[in-house]
């Protein structure tokens, strides 16, 4: 049966961002809403996977609670499981329709539907969208590590999320 990812987390200016970035991880023990909610309200006491994930999205070891809420409201999160890339389009792509997805931790990478529809590197491929033909590139990356995290983010992205912590006028 495949996965439907019915509660990924969408940051509120997900559909504003040019890149549209989606952080696709393994199952965790709760909804990816429910654990960034958990990091944003209480990043000391969260789940380490999320510390290590805001840290690489805001770029900082010790990040403020208002750059969490600038970074992670400007992102998409959900898990991935293993479908068909048929299953995997219509349920994840489809529906979000990121521009780069970061896939994160290589043994999720292996489990990421064949073939590709556009092969770059190893870690490097892409999905067309069937309506423009547009490309959501996927990059593999190999967790741990918040800093080399940070530097995968901020390349996918193109230094959309600045990486010297300042959150613009208006917070989120």
């Amino acid at each position: 049966m495949p996965q439907e990812s019915s509660q990924p987390w969408i940051g509120y200016h997900y559909d504003c961002s040019e890149t549209r970035l989606l952080l696709l991880a393994d199952q965790l023990p709760a909804l990816p809403t429910i654990l960034v909610k958990k990091v944003l309200a209480d990043f000391e006491n969260a789940d380490d996977f999320m510390k290590k994930l805001s840290q690489g999205l805001a770029g900082e070891k010790e990040p403020a609670k208002e750059r969490l809420h600038h970074v992670w409201h400007r992102v998409a999160f959900t898990y991935y499981v293993g479908e068909t890339k048929s299953d995997f389009c219509s349920n994840i792509l489809n529906k979000l329709r990121p521009r780069r997805i970061i896939v994160i931790r290589k043994t999720l990478w292996s489990k990421m539907p064949k073939p590709a529809d556009v092969y770059m590197t190893d870690d490097v491929q892409g999905y067309l969208f069937d309506e423009d033909r547009s490309v959501a590139v996927c990059l593999a990356h190999p967790y741990p590590g918040w800093d080399r995290l940070a530097d995968t983010i901020y390349f996918a992205l193109g230094g959309e999320l600045p990486r010297n912590g300042r959150c613009p006028v208006g917070g989120e």
